[in-house]
């Protein structure tokens, strides 16, 4: 789950559970507010039945008359039988007891759908004031209801809003996932570099034990001395090109920066030519094609492609290169006649940080760093490096750049 997912579902579910808390506590207000409000009104009833010296039972007939708050009024018998005298909000149950009134004449309590205040008469009598809960209960329903769909339209507008306000940052996203792919890769990177500095670590100091120790005669030592070197070299190629994938990572490019890639084309092929007369080198390669790159990137990009080239194929295996431009793009491809890649390196891609090939690396004294590096050359000037295999086999590479428009 991304980032962006995640503070939707945080926010939405923050707004929604506020929603929800401050609506039952106001049902909830209402409810108690409108209870005291009735159990006040029943209580005046009572208050004026004991002020009273006339008959209770006629005052309070009196009083049913006169007000506009419905309410009942039952005479409870000394044998505990219930005598409806006034039923505007729903009779008061049978089911009544001593222990009940007595606590009805305290304060009003519940009884069933009603509610209800007791007051003693002569003897053991008890007249017994109450109203309906029903309408109390049914308004808080509805309440209740409203605020159901009011929450559900409050989550779907906080999703809304979360969606499209995180939506419009996905910078913020985009950084959490480049974070979190950087660490992976860089862990990956940080044990593979490890494992390649142990094996040569390793050699040297077995062939510096030899040495030490005086073993072999001078020709022996002379070859230890010569596989020391080379361990030697290899470390340092991993470190250069360790230092050169971090400094990609956090040099600033300008966009003022402009490259002829076709006269850096032209280099790299005759320098080549120099070192492998017996390769066959096809060249199209279009004049004055300028792209947006430092110099020091492309030569650094270029240097690794042709630097793969001389240590993976064969000399006299045949090469091919063009270079053209097209709209606002720069495009050059260079395709050779080695023994390309597997399958899965095609389908993957290059990752930053990540070895391309260890094992064809160590086997030619490379780093496996090359391809990263041309990656991110490419990928840092706003390009795109395509890799596919060859009319013959081998590896083609693709790199599309910006074209200069200076």
């Amino acid at each position: 789950m991304n980032l962006q997912i995640r503070l939707i579902l945080l926010l939405s579910s923050i707004v929604t559970l506020v929603s929800a808390s401050i609506g039952t506590f106001a049902v909830s207000q209402s409810y108690q507010q409108q209870l005291s409000l009735n159990d006040i009104k029943i209580e005046n009833v009572i208050l004026q039945l004991k002020q009273s010296s006339e008959d209770p039972l006629t005052v309070a007939t009196f009083i049913a008359d006169q007000s506009d708050f419905p309410f009942s009024l039952s005479l409870i018998t000394e044998d505990l039988q219930v005598v409806v005298v006034i039923d505007k909000s729903g009779e008061i149950s049978d089911s009544v007891d001593l222990n009940f009134l007595e606590r009805a004449s305290d304060k009003p309590i519940n009884l069933g759908e009603s509610r209800v205040r007791s007051l003693k008469l002569s003897g053991a009598e008890y007249l017994v004031v109450g109203y309906s809960l029903s309408e109390l209960r049914d308004l808080r329903g509805k309440n209740q209801l409203y605020l159901g769909i009011f929450t559900i339209l409050v989550l779907i507008v906080a999703i809304l809003f979360s969606y499209f306000f995180f939506r419009r940052d996905a910078q913020l996203n985009r950084a959490a996932r480049a974070l979190d792919e950087n660490q992976e890769r860089m862990l990956e990177f940080l044990g593979d570099a490890a494992h390649e500095l142990r094996t040569p670590l390793t050699v040297i100091r077995g062939y510096f034990d030899l040495i030490k120790g005086g073993r072999g005669d001078n020709d022996k030592r002379q070859d230890y001395e010569r596989h020391v070197d080379r361990e030697i070299g290899r470390m340092q190629k991993l470190i250069n090109d360790l230092l050169d994938a971090a400094e990609l990572e956090s040099k600033e490019m300008s966009l003022d920066s402009h490259s002829n890639v076709s006269t850096a084309l032209n280099n790299q092929v005759a320098q080549l030519k120099e070192l492998q007369p017996q390769r066959k080198i096809d060249t199209s390669i279009e004049n004055n094609v300028v792209a947006v790159i430092e110099q020091e990137h492309l030569d650094r990009l270029l240097g690794n492609i042709f630097s793969n080239i001389k240590r993976y194929t064969p000399d006299n295996s045949p090469l091919e290169i063009n270079c053209r431009h097209s709209g606002k793009l720069v495009t050059f491809e260079i395709a050779d006649s080695g023994p390309g890649l597997p399958k899965k390196f095609y389908e993957d891609g290059v990752r930053a940080f990540r070895r391309f090939d260890s094992s064809r690396s160590r086997d030619a004294g490379g780093s496996g760093l090359g391809m990263s590096i041309i990656q991110k050359v490419v990928k840092r000037w706003g390009g795109r490096l395509e890799l596919s295999p060859s009319k013959a086999g081998g590896l083609k590479i693709r790199v599309i750049l910006k074209l200069s428009q200076g």
